[in-house]
């Protein structure tokens, strides 16, 4: 993508190596994600977004978890992370700040209708104390 920048007349022009389409859709699948899954920290993980600007060192992915007793870790990706991201079988592969490969699971969680297969009675009250005893 040619991208410019006018000086009073005269135009510097600047070949970006970035693919700004495939960084909006793996920004946007993620984004859309119900729940992330770590493969390497074999972990579900909370994402935070930053703002797409088009430039490569622009943090964006903001990746963060807690192991068994409670410490912290966290992974940053910048819109190059995603520039780069690939796909291995059913694992988003990127690249963190840092320069190391961070594997994704996107899971979409969607509502299930529930199958009625007993016989309904009509305002039977449900006694909250009762159920399950």
């Amino acid at each position: 993508m040619k991208k410019g920048v006018d000086f009073g007349g005269w135009c510097l022009y600047a070949i970006s190596t970035m693919n700004d389409a495939k960084i909006d859709s793996v920004y946007r699948q993620i984004q859309n994600a119900s729940q992330v899954y770590s493969v390497i920290n074999d972990e579900f993980v909370k994402i935070d977004f930053g703002d797409i600007t088009g430039d490569a060192d622009n943090e964006v992915l903001y990746v963060s978890w807690q192991d068994e007793v409670g410490n912290e870790y966290g992974r940053t990706i910048a819109e190059d992370g995603l520039n780069v991201a690939y796909v291995d079988g059913n694992t988003l592969c990127l690249k963190d700040t840092k320069g190391d490969v961070f594997r994704l699971r996107l899971f979409l969680m969607q509502r299930v209708d529930i199958k009625v297969e007993w016989a309904v009675e009509p305002n039977v009250p449900m006694d909250a104390f009762k159920i399950g005893a």
